[in-house]
């Protein structure tokens, strides 16, 4: 009777324990919490990649809100970074950590801009006391006072565009902008190169000796056998030479250097009449003294095609080589009715290129050329027929340092 009582006493016991929560149980886990925020300024197409405590990662392809898949735990932490950043853009990351984490996580920004380049170059040959307006993309404008490396404002965004013009010419100079465009930019631009003229004239003067051929064109020539000069600063204009034919004009001017390029453009009106059919003759030219050549680039041009020669000490030679031969004809002969068709020709050390026009291309080498260009050049026009139509006419001379 005693024992069975006292195993009753046990038992009970041993429920009342149990129902009180004596025995021994799991503990129940801490709170865990997210950790997300906010995607801004990510461009379409493109895909951010963030990483939370070094490990876990989240790829964000929109702007809008995030969260990363791994919560962490009451009284944790969280360290948010980039770990990829998007094509052609940066991303920074506001309150991107936080001690102690007590909540639900929402306030990491992330904010994505394009990656931006810098356009910039180098100028060379502008003259003291002159000023260069250069563009890039049409605005921009950069006022440039002195040679050295310059840097637009603006700068072009990944995967831009940017092209650089001349939208001021400084004063008898000209500039040439060369490797001045590019597209899809991915890296900054500094291989921009400016260089201004030594010397540059368009011919394009009130007092201006000489017959019109074209709007805006002087062709300096008369007829007759008397010679008349103008002098108008360095230059000296002399025309009616009886030595070289009834139609002929120099010009003649002091450099100050020696040129690394001479050239120019010239206009000149097909030949229709009787006699030679050379209509224009154009020599690029060192001096002996007055307006005796000593060398001479010699360019004849007529309906049909240009020819190229040139010479040593009044001496005419062939060049040692040309692209297509030392004459470019014409695809289909020029018109003889009035209209002026423009030639371009630059001499460089031993190298002299003629645009001619209908796209032809005259392309010569000679060792002999490199003793062409001078302090003192000549640029000269000259008809061997009086016929008024037979008008060659330099638009503009120019010489590079």
């Amino acid at each position: 009777m005693r024992r069975s009582l006292l195993t009753c006493v046990t038992a009970w016991l041993a429920l009342l324990l149990i129902s009180c929560g004596g025995g021994s149980s799991a503990a129940l886990p801490p709170p865990t919490y997210t950790v997300g925020g906010q995607v801004v300024g990510l461009s379409a197409g493109v895909s951010v990649v963030l990483s939370d405590n070094g490990t876990d990662s989240l790829t964000v392809s929109a702007n809008g809100a995030f969260s990363f898949a791994r919560p962490i735990i009451q009284g944790g932490s969280y360290a948010v970074t980039v770990s990829t950043q998007p094509t052609g853009q940066v991303c920074a990351i506001a309150n991107p950590s936080q001690q102690n984490v007590l909540a639900t996580v929402t306030t990491v920004e992330v904010t994505c801009a394009p990656l931006t380049y810098t356009v910039a170059g180098r100028l060379t040959g502008l003259k003291s006391g002159n000023q260069l307006v250069l563009l890039n993309n049409g605005g921009d404008a950069l006022t440039l006072s002195a040679d050295g490396a310059f840097i637009f404002a603006s700068k072009i965004s990944y995967g831009g565009d940017y092209a650089v013009t001349v939208g001021a010419q400084p004063t008898g100079q000209f500039c040439e902008v060369t490797h001045g465009a590019g597209s899809n930019v991915t890296g900054d631009t500094s291989g921009i190169t400016v260089v201004c003229s030594l010397f540059f004239d368009n011919f394009n003067r009130p007092d201006q000796i000489g017959l019109g051929v074209a709007p805006n064109t002087v062709s300096w020539l008369v007829s007759g056998q008397g010679a008349a000069t103008v002098a108008i600063a360095n230059h000296q204009f002399v025309d009616g030479s009886p030595a070289l034919g009834n139609r002929v004009a120099y010009a003649l001017m002091s450099l100050g250097a020696q040129p690394s390029r001479l050239g120019g453009r010239f206009s000149f009106l097909p030949f229709s009449g009787s006699g030679s059919d050379h209509s224009a003759v154009a020599l690029i030219s060192t001096l002996d003294t007055g307006i005796t050549f000593a060398h001479a680039v010699h360019l004849v041009v007529d309906r049909y095609d240009a020819a190229l020669s040139y010479y040593i000490s009044g001496v005419s030679h062939q060049p040692e080589s040309c692209a297509a031969g030392p004459v470019a004809f014409f695809a289909n002969p020029l018109l003889a009715d009035g209209t002026p068709y423009d030639v371009e020709i630059t001499l460089s050390g031993s190298h002299v290129v003629v645009a001619l026009p209908q796209g032809q291309i005259l392309d010569c080498t000679d060792a002999q050329f490199a003793l062409l260009g001078g302090p003192q050049a000549m640029w000269e026009v000259y008809s061997p027929s009086v016929s008024s139509d037979a008008a060659p006419a330099w638009n503009s001379a120019i010489a590079y340092p």
